[in-house]
């Protein structure tokens, strides 16, 4: 799913020579989910799926995702 968000270029700018803090990706299920850098481990990516709480960043999220 990580290289699916990647793919689609649905990622956080990033710093220069650093890779994006936030990747953003969308299953079968049209389930959102972010994952993100660990501080100080800016290789590993933890993800979860946006809950009910985070209803504004899911559906921008979704919104781009079907423009891709």
């Amino acid at each position: 799913m990580l290289r699916q968000g990647i793919r689609k270029g649905m990622i956080s700018r990033p710093a220069p020579g650093q890779l994006p803090k936030y990747v953003w990706t969308v299953d079968g299920n049209a389930d959102v989910y972010e994952a993100r850098t660990k501080p100080g481990q800016e290789t590993v990516y933890h993800g979860y799926r946006l809950s009910d709480d985070d209803r504004h960043m899911r559906a921008e999220v979704l919104s781009e995702w079907n423009k891709r």
